[in-house]
């Protein structure tokens, strides 16, 4: 079953956002995967990263694998190398990254609950690949 939450904003592809001051801690919604989550690419802690940019590609533990993406603009500047999905809380230690965030803006640009959850309605649970 996929959870939504109010707490947080949501990018398209699939990646949620936790807002902290000037920090967007970012991760993958329980509609792409429901388990351990790997993401594999390399990062520039000192590039700004436009919203929208692919940084790499995120790989369940059943092998599909699909692209990730900054939501945000901003410089990352953290890491999670070891994310974990919890079921029962799919949106805490889950996180992939933190972005500081340059254009506060876009925050708001970010899908809501109520838009997440029509953009994911009807649609197959895990239907996102990366080519």
């Amino acid at each position: 079953m996929n959870k939504v939450t109010d707490t947080l904003r949501y990018y398209s592809c699939h990646e949620w956002v936790r807002v902290l001051a000037n920090y967007a801690i970012v991760g993958v919604t329980d509609f792409v995967t429901d388990g351990a989550i790997t993401l594999i690419g390399s990062v520039n802690y000192e590039r700004l990263y436009a919203a929208g940019d692919q940084i790499g590609v995120v790989e369940t533990h059943s092998g599909e694998k699909f692209p990730f993406y900054v939501p945000v603009t901003g410089y990352i500047t953290g890491i999670n190398n070891h994310p974990t999905k919890d079921t029962r809380n799919p949106y805490g230690k889950g996180w992939l990254l933190i972005v500081k965030i340059e254009i506060p803006a876009e925050v708001e640009k970010l899908l809501t609950e109520k838009e997440y959850a029509g953009l994911i309605q009807g649609v197959p649970y895990h239907y996102v690949k990366a080519s």
